[in-house]
């Protein structure tokens, strides 16, 4: 059962959301009386949401097909640096189509900390995820702790 301020944690894979997804999550969050919304440095969206409420609040968001977490975090988010795409990078190879074509590919939710980042910023850090995968001058390099390795990921091989 909800506590008073309750914290509803929203992952944005990648720093991105789609408009229709934001305008639900707001809707539903000024329905609830949510009384603060943050991003957090896993590019995340916190609500806090007084307990009476709370119940109608995960409901919406439910219904509007958004995942959340509301106790520990079992899910990480996946964290690119997409948010720095044409500001603080020079010309890479890494455009927003191909954030957006890698972060598609993701058809489950990742339990380990996953991030993609360019090598050309220094907004997002490169080393915070269990996975981190850093571009090169023209491919991703995959850099991971080695207890990483004892970790079953569908679509990655370790020997």
């Amino acid at each position: 059962m909800f506590r008073k301020n309750y914290t509803v944690r929203i992952n944005l894979p990648g720093g991105i959301v789609a408009a229709g997804e934001l305008y639900a999550i707001v809707t539903a969050a000024e329905r609830a009386r949510v009384v603060n919304m943050q991003l957090g440095t896993r590019q995340q969206l916190f609500c806090k949401v007084i307990d009476k409420y709370g119940p109608g609040f995960l409901q919406e968001l439910e219904l509007a097909g958004i995942s959340f977490e509301t106790s520990e975090e079992r899910f990480p988010n996946i964290v690119s640096s997409y948010v720095t795409e044409q500001i603080f990078t020079m010309q890479s190879w890494v455009s927003e189509g191909l954030y957006k074509d890698i972060l598609d590919a993701f058809d489950y939710r990742p339990r380990l900390k996953i991030n993609l980042v360019d090598r050309n910023q220094c907004f997002v850090p490169f080393f915070t995820g269990n996975i981190n995968f850093i571009s090169s001058a023209k491919k991703w390099l995959m850099l991971a702790p080695l207890d990483v390795a004892s970790v079953s990921l569908p679509g990655f091989f370790f020997e």
